[in-house]
Parts: C-alpha cells; sequence; structure tokens
C-alpha cells in the first residue's frame, strides 16, 4: 500500500469516527458572548447558565470576564443576562443546590486569589454574597453540594502563612442555613489541583486532578459524614465488551452529576500528561460497584478547562480550549444518558 493511499484511509477513518461522535452529541446553538476556557455552569430543570472564564484578549494572551448567558432548553436559544456583579474572574468553581446556583474562588483581574461564596436564584435572577471561606483563597477547586451544605476544597494559591504558592489538600463544609464555613478532614493523598468532583446520593466524590508529583494522578475519595475513604483508582471499560480502555490521570476537565440516574461523570480534559487526549472521553461512574464505563466522546479531541451542566438525563457541554489548534469554543453539545441510568 503506497503512502498516499494509507494517508486517504486514515483521513476516512478519522471522518467516520467524527461523525459517530457527532451521531451520539446533538450540537446546538452557540452562546452569544466571546469563546473561553474556565466558565462556571450551573442549572435548573429548564434552562443552563455560563458566567465568568478566560476570554482572549487582543494580544492574543487571556483576561477574566463576568459576563453571564442563559439558556433555554425549549428553545434551544441563549440570553445575555447582567453581569456577574462579583467581579471579573476565571478558575472558579460552580454548581446547583437547589433552587440556587452557587459560584466562587477563582483568581480576579487585579491577580488576587478569591474565597468568596454567591449566590443565584435560578427563579427570580437575583444575585446574594454569601460568607466568604475563611481558608486560603484560591483557583481550580473541587466544589459539591448536598442537602443543605457545600464542600469545597483542593485547588492552588497563595499559602498566606508562608507567602509560597502551591497546591492545597484542606477541605471546608459550608452550611447553607446558618451562612457558616467549618473546616473538616483534609482530602487525603497528596494535595492538587484542578481535580474532578461531583455528588451522588449524598456523597461527595472528589480526585485525579494536577499535583506536584503528577501531571495526571488517577487517586479516587468519598466523603460521608466528614470522613473520606479512598476507593479505587480510575479504570474505565467499555460498554459493550468491560475490557478495560483507559488507566490514564486525567486533570482540567469537567464533570457533573446526574441526579435522576444515581450517576456522576468526568468528560474531557488533560490526560496523563497534562496534554490533549485524542478523544474528548466521557466516562460515567456508579457508585455501588465503584466502576467507570466509557461513552462516546464529544466530537474533536479532547479540551482544556471547558464547562459543562445537567438539565434531566442530558449532559450538555461547552466552551474550552483545543490545544492542538489553539482554538477557542463557545459551542454547545447534548449527550442524553437515559439508556445508562
Amino acid at each position: 500500500m503506497s503512502a498516499r493511499s494509507l494517508i486517504v484511509q486514515l483521513i476516512i477513518l478519522l471522518i467516520i469516527i467524527q461523525h459517530n461522535n457527532a451521531y451520539f452529541w446533538t450540537p446546538l446553538s452557540p452562546y452569544p458572548g466571546p469563546p473561553r476556557h474556565h466558565p462556571v455552569n450551573f442549572a435548573n430543570s429548564t434552562h443552563g447558565f455560563l458566567l465568568t472564564g478566560s476570554i482572549r484578549e487582543g494580544n492574543g494572551g487571556f483576561s477574566p470576564s463576568n459576563d453571564v448567558y442563559a439558556y433555554s432548553v425549549s428553545k434551544d436559544e441563549w440570553k445575555k443576562l447582567p453581569d456577574f456583579p462579583g467581579g471579573k474572574r476565571s478558575f472558579s468553581v460552580g454548581m446547583t443546590l437547589g433552587n440556587y446556583g452557587y459560584v466562587g474562588f477563582g483568581i480576579n483581574d487585579k491577580n488576587l486569589f478569591l474565597g468568596d461564596l454567591w449566590r443565584f436564584d435560578l427563579i427570580s435572577n437575583e444575585w446574594s454574597r454569601m460568607k466568604s471561606c475563611p481558608g486560603f483563597g484560591r483557583m481550580h477547586p473541587a466544589m459539591v453540594g448536598v442537602g443543605g451544605k457545600i464542600y469545597v476544597g483542593a485547588g492552588n494559591g497563595i499559602n498566606e502563612s508562608t507567602g509560597q504558592f502551591e497546591n492545597f489538600n484542606d477541605f471546608w463544609e459550608y452550611d447553607v442555613p446558618s451562612n457558616t464555613w467549618l473546616p473538616i478532614n483534609s482530602l487525603p493523598g497528596i494535595a492538587r489541583h484542578h481535580p474532578y468532583f461531583f455528588n451522588v446520593d449524598n456523597s461527595v466524590f472528589v480526585g485525579l486532578g494536577h499535583s506536584k508529583q503528577k501531571l495526571g494522578e488517577r487517586d479516587w475519595y468519598k466523603l460521608e459524614d466528614r470522613k473520606w475513604q479512598r476507593l479505587g483508582d480510575f479504570v474505565s471499560f467499555d460498554a459493550g465488551t468491560w475490557n478495560i480502555v483507559t488507566t490514564e490521570g486525567r486533570v482540567a476537565g469537567t464533570q457533573g452529576s446526574i441526579d435522576s440516574c444515581g450517576l456522576g461523570f468526568v468528560l474531557s480534559g488533560d490526560g496523563d500528561d497534562h496534554s490533549t487526549m485524542e478523544e474528548g472521553e466521557f466516562h460515567i461512574y456508579y457508585k455501588d460497584s465503584d466502576r467507570w464505563l466509557r461513552l462516546p466522546p464529544h466530537p474533536g479531541v479532547s479540551r482544556w478547562a471547558p464547562g459543562s451542566f445537567v438539565i434531566g438525563t442530558k449532559v450538555y457541554f461547552t466552551s474550552g480550549l483545543d490545544r492542538s489548534t489553539k482554538a477557542m469554543n463557545s459551542d454547545l453539545w447534548s449527550f442524553d444518558a437515559w439508556q445508562y441510568c
């Protein structure tokens, strides 16, 4: 076979793979704002929300943002909302708890590491500032809400005791009714930033991420009653054969909980070497068996720092940086996970 014929066959194969992935993932309307990485997302039963993150400047660099957009599922339309009152920021985190979205932490346009917390009423679209976390300000932390509490920890920033920039593994519990913070046991294992995290059935799950030792960690933990339990390291299986398809550590992706199915998921990001993976990998987590199952990846290669939200059984995927082409994204895709519930 000639080199030319081989190249043609490889191109055809890539087209087929891209087509098959697009079959599982439905393209939707992109949001009208600047493309970005590190957006914050949350959702209610009818709308998804996207805000903050890093947008490209005219000189090719990146700057934090404070714009906010709401996506109507029924209309497949985006609407710009008033700017986030907490100021421009990126490398922040957010999540849904009850009728509210929460967002906080990150780094602002003055290069200050933040420890604040804001609440967004998903019905009235009104913001309230809550009590700030008494721990170090940080970017890239984990944030998970269960019941009337929010758990925040890990990430990186300035250790105010030493003045050094470092990864953290401390964890904090925020009680929503009393608007108070409480330090709890630190995340076991090495300190890290940009981990993956979600909740399933009132249990908090945190792991993976970037530590001082590894660009992509593989360990995985569960928090219940303020106590951490180490689970099996990240290993994902094929849905058809149950053969192992990856044990690669990962960092800087997106994640969430499909509450109606009792599932968590990790999606896209970077692999073991903190660089692009060949596919935008999508893995769901079954907590009862402590097992991961590979689902069809989003179209294209993996993205650094994308965003996602969940409505019903559908996972919505957006934004992020394609390291292979340096392209920023403002697109939106959906995947219905109902058959895996």
